[in-house]
């Protein structure tokens, strides 16, 4: 699975795609990346020069810190589907809810 991790923490980043990438998925932390990913994790609070407009089709993890107010909200609308976990987070919980956020999400027409 493609996901676009998105998190400021350069600590908290580095673990998170370990934990990803133990499991077999391909991780991307730049964007625009060429492809939609299957899904995005997004750490909150995100930093300023980041958007959430930048795989807006895939369904999304947010993970929340210290989410500024309605930042949760601008993350996760238009969304197909969404799962919200708080920080931190461990291994075994973000990817359940990778695997959640991707099974309830309607299926995409492959180009």
């Amino acid at each position: 699975m493609r996901i676009r991790l998105i998190e400021p923490d350069g600590e908290v980043a580095a673990a998170l795609r370990t934990a990803l990438r133990e499991a077999g998925h391909e991780v991307d932390s730049a964007a625009p990346a060429a492809a939609e990913p299957d899904v995005v994790v997004a750490g909150l609070p995100a930093a300023p020069d980041t958007a959430p407009d930048e795989a807006p089709r895939s369904p999304i993890v947010v993970l929340v810190g210290d989410a500024r107010p309605g930042e949760i909200r601008r993350w996760i609308e238009g969304r197909p589907r969404w799962v919200v976990v708080g920080k931190p987070v461990r291994p075994e919980t973000l990817l359940a809810a990778v695997d959640d956020a991707v099974s309830k999400a309607p299926r995409r027409a492959s180009h």
